[in-house]
């Protein structure tokens, strides 16, 4: 029995894990006559903090089943960075309620085997092709977001993974870092306590991570984050200036280099094509003025795009980081673009940093 079985993935559907698998298997059946045997749910996988949600066998292809309620532009490059993790070690094989088109040619472009509940799938083995895609989405497919992981849930998991002491805080100090209403403090506590990502000690109540499931942790916050990221986001600009970056004294606007710009500075790995910024929204005026950015809604390559977000957290959670975001964010801001080249630079940023 898998430890996390349940707590994974944080969202609870009108259909679990196991029915929509099941389901998924059943249309692929009605389909194209494909049937799946030797089917095991709650499997870990080797030499990873990761559990799959199944193994099965289709035809003498093994596969390791990775369930995600809903796959959507926004989550797409968190999803499929947890499905190139699991590939390191099996064949995976993603099953959701609805994949689109878009999204199909998008994972039929890196590869990644899926099925959802109204029959579009993607299989691609030694012995077996199998394209579909174009079918509707599912009317019914509303899911219920736990606790721990609404955007109110996910400020305070920052704060908390940023600076772990604050585990351990007075709840107005945790609010305030979090930039949350303090009566919600409790409540998300309980919620990570209750999924095993917070160990409490019955004699002492002190708390600390529980350093299996943190890395789990880590994936769900990146899943989410597009959410709030959205919620926060300013505008997209443009400048003339693609190198404006090098020289910018962006503490002086209250301001973080983000996403590739920071990605470049932690690893000097990564030549910044997409710029990301995070300000707060009463120096926004300044900055723009300063570097004469203006709004843009094109997007080609001889264009510099400038992303601006608002800080999203308190100012009690700035931390020292030479004026970048956190590995964390940073992380989290390469792994949700979607872009394969950040996916590397991405994964060491978490091995050195995480």
């Amino acid at each position: 029995m898998c430890l996390f079985t349940n707590i994974e993935h944080g969202t609870i559907l009108n259909m679990n894990k196991k029915e929509l698998i099941n389901k998924a298997l059943e249309m692929l059946e009605t389909n194209v006559g494909i049937v799946a045997t030797d089917i095991e749910y709650e499997v870990p996988v080797p030499n990873t903090y990761h559990c799959c949600d199944a193994e099965l066998k289709i035809n003498t292809q093994e596969f390791v089943v990775e369930v995600k309620p809903f796959v959507t532009r926004t989550n797409y490059g968190a999803v499929v960075n947890q499905i190139k993790l699991i590939a390191e070690q099996k064949k995976p094989l993603l099953i959701t309620n609805y994949i689109n088109p878009n999204l199909a040619d998008f994972l039929k472009n890196e590869d990644i085997n899926f099925l959802d509940i109204v029959g579009n799938a993607y299989l691609k083995t030694e012995e077996t092709f199998v394209l579909i895609k174009g079918n509707r989405a599912p009317k019914q497919a509303v899911a219920r977001v736990g606790s721990a992981f609404t955007q109110t849930g996910l400020k305070v998991i920052y704060a908390f993974l940023v600076k772990p002491e604050l585990l351990n805080a007075p709840y107005r100090d945790i609010a305030e870092a979090a930039n949350v209403a303090l009566g919600n403090v409790g409540w998300i506590l309980r919620g990570l306590k209750d999924q095993q990502y917070i160990i409490e000690d019955l004699k002492t109540k002190e708390r600390h991570w529980n350093n299996e499931t943190r890395p789990l942790l880590i994936d769900k916050w990146v899943e989410a984050y597009p959410k709030l990221k959205q919620k926060h986001f300013i505008n997209r600009y443009t400048s003339n200036n693609h190198e404006w970056w090098k020289t910018a004294d962006i503490e002086k606007y209250n301001g973080l280099m983000a996403g590739e710009i920071a990605a470049n500075k932690y690893t000097r790995y990564l030549k910044p094509q997409d710029h990301l910024v995070y300000i707060r929204k009463e120096k926004l005026n300044e900055f723009l003025k300063d570097f004469r950015l203006g709004i843009t809604t094109e997007t080609n390559a001889h264009i510099t795009i400038v992303d601006v977000v608002e800080k999203f957290w308190g100012p009690t959670l700035d931390v020292d980081t030479n004026n970048l975001t956190t590995p964390l964010l940073t992380y989290a801001d390469l792994i949700v673009s979607g872009d394969v080249r950040n996916r590397e630079v991405a994964k060491k940023i978490r091995d050195e940093h995480l």
